[in-house]
């Protein structure tokens, strides 16, 4: 336990020394792939860059606050599609990346950490925020309800908990824990984490439509408010 009440660190698991180093290799070759071609002017220009930097403090925020169901084995609020839908892919994947350093170096966690962290909680998350929400958006109608529990909801809950597979699955494959402890002690709690996802990013997702709707990129007036045929 750490001196800090709201937070859960647990020890580390036996993992092979070589899987660390080369998931923190991906990590920092998917970073690159995503800052390459971010429209970093474009964020300057819109005036924008105040509030991806707040948006990424306040991600740091929520990967600070972690728990841990069985020992090396954290889980915490992502914000995932909330990244994406206010700043895209790239910005969000950037911001997210720059949580979780944050939140690591803030704990004194190993910098080898912070890459598998990202790649599994934060960039598995996005990938299937930024596959479901188009889809979403060709096949279903414009609405303001679809838009906030459609995608700030729905999809939230579903990214967090693929993220919670995908952690589940690189430790079974590592040899870490076996299937059988870790869908019955640890992946149910991602049921219940993706909920709490889910109502945290549909109530900040309603908050900012209403008051700040030129923070949510992805968000259009003129397609979700539109009145009449």
């Amino acid at each position: 336990m750490s001196d800090n009440p709201f937070v859960i660190v647990a020890p580390n698991p036996p993992i092979d020394p070589l899987a660390l180093p080369i998931l923190g290799v991906l990590a920092l070759l998917a970073l690159a792939g995503l800052a390459r071609d971010a429209d970093w002017r474009g964020l300057v220009s819109s005036g924008r860059l105040n509030l991806w930097l707040g948006a990424t403090v306040v991600m740091m925020l929520l990967w600070r606050m972690r728990a841990g169901a069985i020992p090396g084995m954290d889980m915490h609020l992502a914000g995932a599609t909330v990244a994406y839908l206010m700043f895209g892919l790239r910005l969000g994947g950037i911001a997210l990346a720059l949580a979780a350093t944050g939140a690591a170096l803030a704990a004194g966690r190993p910098a080898l950490e912070i890459g598998p962290e990202w790649l599994l909680q934060g960039l598995v998350p996005l990938l299937v925020s930024a596959i479901l929400v188009p889809l979403a958006e060709r096949r279903l109608p414009p609405h303001l309800f679809v838009f906030l529990w459609g995608y700030g909801f729905l999809v939230s809950g579903i990214a967090v908990f693929v993220g919670g597979v995908a952690q589940t699955l690189l430790h079974v494959g590592l040899g870490t824990a076996s299937w059988a402890v870790l869908s019955e002690e640890f992946l149910p709690f991602y049921m219940l984490l993706g909920w709490s996802e889910a109502f945290t990013a549909g109530a900040l997702l309603t908050l900012m439509v209403i008051y700040r709707p030129g923070w949510v990129q992805r968000f259009d007036d003129a397609v979700y408010l539109r009145r009449g045929p």
